[in-house]
């Protein structure tokens, strides 16, 4: 007996977008501009954890290798963002490359993913801003290009922080 399709086909998409342009047009609603407060001060979102999520979690929550892929995966992800941002800084009225909407995509979802909640949200905050200046009248406006900048200046030191070492609370009892 076959199996019904889990959606109708034509609602499901098998190519990727030709374009950058293609894809952002496939975003339904643009968040409305996040004040600057909310985005570059973790006291204005820190309310929304769920957690202390200043480090990874402690004991048998993470495992090391997964830590260990973590760590490096984000590093990646901050590489290309402070790449791309060189050529925003450098060329202000191109558009946003799709390697840096992907980056701070990716590093909020996997942030959300070790339990570091307030680098998911940072991450997110950033493909907004990123979204908007996109969709602006004025995407060469130095002030949202200083913002973006500042954004990546937060996760880069919520990264920094977060990968020294430390002790487990407890060892887990198997």
């Amino acid at each position: 007996q076959a199996l019904a399709p889990l959606a109708p086909e034509s609602t499901l998409k098998e190519e990727a977008p030709e374009s950058q342009q293609e894809a952002l047009s496939n975003i339904s609603e643009i968040p409305e501009a996040l004040p600057v407060d909310a985005v570059l001060s973790p006291a204005a979102y820190a309310g929304f954890a769920i957690r202390d999520e200043s480090s990874l979690p402690r004991g048998n929550e993470i495992s090391s290798t997964l830590r260990d892929i973590f760590f490096a995966e984000a590093q990646e992800y901050l590489t290309t963002l402070r790449s791309e941002l060189a050529l925003l800084q450098a060329e202000p009225l191109i558009a946003t490359p799709f390697a840096m909407y992907r980056a701070a995509h990716t590093l909020a979802g996997i942030s959300s993913t070790v339990g570091m909640l307030s680098l998911s949200q940072l991450g997110q905050a950033l493909e907004y801003a990123l979204l908007r200046r996109d969709h602006s009248a004025r995407s060469d406006d130095p002030v949202a290009l200083e913002i973006i900048r500042q954004v990546i200046d937060e996760i880069e030191q919520l990264l920094t922080t977060s990968a020294e070492p430390h002790e487990p609370d407890s060892v887990p009892q198997w």
